[in-house]
């Protein structure tokens, strides 16, 4: 297999397959000339190039706008921003015989809610020792589970016994305005589920998000900290389709911000749009691609990974953790972004993203396509992008 490549000052085009290596990136736009040498590009040259598509302050290039889950607000369905048919604040009196008002709110969360539900939650800490929740929602009647618009985020976190695990079954769901503290979320077998600016972090067994089913959007959350053996930021069950991850900032996890299609070559994830995340610090990678087909990488910046070996400990690099050597089952060559591994990806759209300050800035392992264009990469000690 080969790397067909054309580039031009500030824009890339590679068609990745195997059998090539990237030169070092440092400071230029990441391609490689016939000889297999990279571009060497100057900011002067990148300002100069008249092809450069417009970037879109609002959505990120080439990524399809969701039919459900950015525009859809309490107010923009009912009418009234504060509009709630449960009200939930423990800090004072509270009870839980009802669904809760102002004056009397809830104790607790309640998790048996019918199409058009509002639960606005109170800033304050709600424990519990698990959840499972099944509701439905409707297009034009969604159930919200909402924090306030501003101010400290109510914290859902366990009551002790172990780590919480949030999970739940959903058609047309948002939660937004969260913390969950110690927490893993699950999206099971769902569809139109929308986390939206929330803080996910510090699971201390599982991954902080998993989402599995069709047509979910994970937009301006922060999902951080879940450092246990193959612990990951955001990941995506087999069969999983039309996910939007936009606009997040996800770090300092044990293996990657985004994985999908672990071991999924008979049902892989599809229809993947990453767009305008910042993703950094991993032991891992920023983007873990296996078998998956049709996704798009547009506008996210990517940078702070390492060579991590299983037989060395690993330090993260805000002293949140150091693990002896043996504790992960897997190592990394320092990639900020790996396509194809333990998988065949097909069809990849890595478009406009910054990486930098990494070993490597892409690896290319199994792909029947992928595209790598307009992507800014410097400051990277190994290679630009390595096909393998």
């Amino acid at each position: 297999m080969t790397c067909l490549v054309r580039s031009a000052p500030a824009l890339v085009l590679l068609l990745l397959a195997s059998g090539c290596s990237g030169g070092n990136g440092s400071d230029t736009d990441a391609g490689l000339d016939a000889d297999g040498t990279a571009d060497v590009v100057t900011e002067a040259d990148a300002l100069t190039e008249p092809d450069i598509p417009p970037l879109d302050a609002e959505w990120p290039v080439g990524i399809p706008y969701p039919s459900f889950g950015v525009d859809e607000t309490v107010e923009s369905v009912h009418g009234d921003a504060g509009y709630c048919t449960h009200h939930v604040d423990n800090t004072g009196t509270c009870d839980d015989s009802g669904p809760g008002t102002p004056g009397t709110p809830r104790c607790t969360i309640p998790y048996d809610l019918v199409a058009g539900d509002v639960v606005c939650i109170a800033a304050g800490t709600y424990e519990h020792s698990g959840v499972w929740m099944d509701v439905t929602g409707t297009a034009d009647a969604p159930i919200f589970i909402r924090g306030p618009d501003g101010g400290p985020r109510p914290v859902i976190t366990h009551d002790g016994s172990d780590g919480l695990r949030f999970d739940f079954t959903a058609s047309y769901l948002v939660i937004e305005n969260l913390e969950f503290a110690e927490t893993r979320v699950l999206v099971e077998s769902s569809d139109h589920v929308v986390i939206r600016n929330n803080h996910i972090h510090s699971s201390p067994d599982r991954t902080c998000l998993v989402v599995q089913g069709t047509e979910h959007v994970i937009l301006g959350n922060e999902i951080d900290h879940c450092q246990d053996n193959n612990r990951l930021g955001v990941a995506g069950s087999c069969g999983t389709s039309f996910v939007w991850v936009i606009g997040n900032h996800i770090h300092h996890n044990a293996e990657d911000s985004i994985q999908f299609g672990h071991g999924c070559e008979s049902d892989p994830p599809n229809h993947l749009y990453f767009g305008f995340n910042v993703m950094h610090s991993d032991r891992e990678n920023a983007v873990d691609l296996k078998w998956v087909h049709d996704v798009i990488v547009s506008q996210n910046e990517m940078y702070g990974y390492r060579p991590a070996p299983t037989d060395e400990e690993f330090c993260y690099d805000d002293g949140s953790g150091c693990y002896p050597a043996g504790f992960h089952d897997s190592g990394s060559d320092g990639s900020a972004m790996v396509i194809g591994s333990d998988g065949t990806s097909r069809d990849v759209w890595v478009l406009l993203n910054t990486i930098h300050d990494s070993q490597n800035a892409v690896r290319n392992e199994e792909s029947t396509l992928t595209v790598f264009f307009g992507n800014v990469v410097h400051s990277i000690a190994g290679s630009g992008v390595v096909c393998e």
